[in-house]
């Protein structure tokens, strides 16, 4: 039987931690073994599903732990957005070319998170805020989106949030701008000078 639980306890040298279950005295061992894909790290007051068994010892212990997929605003946005950008090809003969450009840019963007939360369980240098800013601005903000989602992790200074959603409302404008006549005309221009080079 599956049980949703919060992690309460995390040792990152030892590579164990505790669950809670409906904020109950009792916690409940778990190892990093113990998660499916356990390459992300898990984290403090982070949300999981798991079965219970007992150790050796009959001590409870969590095990086959997943993370729940988290279906929220921004999700559905970058969905809307795909989907709109998908139905635009079709049709309104939008140029394709401009997918295969959001693609590509939404997977450096996912990397980059990627890359900056390995860098975060150390002291290490980390990714510059700037820098997500910049690959979110220029159309990677569906790949921040879901690295934000599924590896849940992005900067934690107090301006980012701001910053990111003005780069979100600022690449939805641009695009349904381009969806107008003189839009397209010059993203007709902008795709003639991209074959060009």
């Amino acid at each position: 039987m599956a049980v949703t639980g919060i992690v309460t306890e995390w040792n990152e040298n030892k590579g164990y931690g505790y669950i809670s279950v409906n904020n109950q005295p009792i916690k409940i061992f778990f190892h990093i073994s113990d998660f499916s894909g356990h390459s992300l790290r898990p984290q403090v007051s982070e949300h999981v599903i798991f079965s219970l068994t007992k150790d050796n010892s009959g001590n409870l212990r969590a095990v086959d732990i997943k993370r729940p997929i988290v279906f929220n605003f921004s999700i559905a946005l970058a969905i809307w957005f795909a989907t709109m950008v998908v139905g635009s090809i079709y049709l309104l003969n939008y140029p394709i070319i401009v997918i295969d450009y959001l693609l590509l840019i939404s997977g450096f963007t996912y990397v980059l998170y990627a890359f900056d939360k390995s860098l975060s369980s150390s002291d290490n240098w980390q990714v510059p805020e700037l820098v997500f800013h910049v690959f979110t601005l220029a159309g990677g903000w569906p790949g921040a989106v879901l690295a934000q989602s599924f590896l849940r992790h992005r900067p934690l200074s107090l301006s980012y949030l701001p910053t990111f959603w003005f780069t979100v409302i600022a690449n939805v404008t641009l695009f349904a701008w381009s969806l107008s006549g003189p839009g397209r005309e010059k993203l007709s221009e902008v795709v003639s000078w991209v074959f060009l080079l």
